[in-house]
């Protein structure tokens, strides 16, 4: 079972930035080894006659999941997050964590609060609370 597991994990995604209703993330509308038989025969069927005695059920489960996501990718419904952006996510995180002061504050009582927050750290150049 662990090597099931191990061999079915997913690509990190990340959501994507939509305009209008429609949600920013993706929901797969089949069962997945449904959808995955569907599109590994349609799209994989050369390397399933080849390499896979022809039946999709032999085709690696893993590389199924994989390779069905980056077709995903390639048409826009959904992110996978590669390195340089979980490096980038990261980063931005840690500068977050050591840059306070460079937080937006949204709305009048944030606004407020974050001037509160300043005037308590820096006595010596107070700005206006109200």
């Amino acid at each position: 079972m662990a090597y099931r597991v191990a061999g079915a994990v997913d690509l990190p995604t990340v959501p994507i930035k939509r305009s209008g209703p429609t949600p920013s993330f993706h929901y797969f509308g089949a069962p997945e080894v449904a959808r995955l038989v569907n599109y590994v025969a349609a799209a994989h069927g050369d390397m399933v006659r080849v390499h896979y005695g022809g039946s999709v059920w032999n085709f690696p489960y893993g590389l199924a999941r994989v390779l069905y996501t980056t077709h995903l990718e390639c048409q826009g419904d959904v992110w996978v997050e590669n390195f340089q952006d979980a490096q980038d996510r990261d980063r931005a995180k840690l500068f977050d964590q050591l840059n306070p002061e460079g937080t937006l504050a949204i709305g009048d009582e944030a606004v407020k609060q974050m001037a509160e927050k300043w005037n308590r750290e820096h006595p010596e150049a107070p700005i206006p609370t109200t």
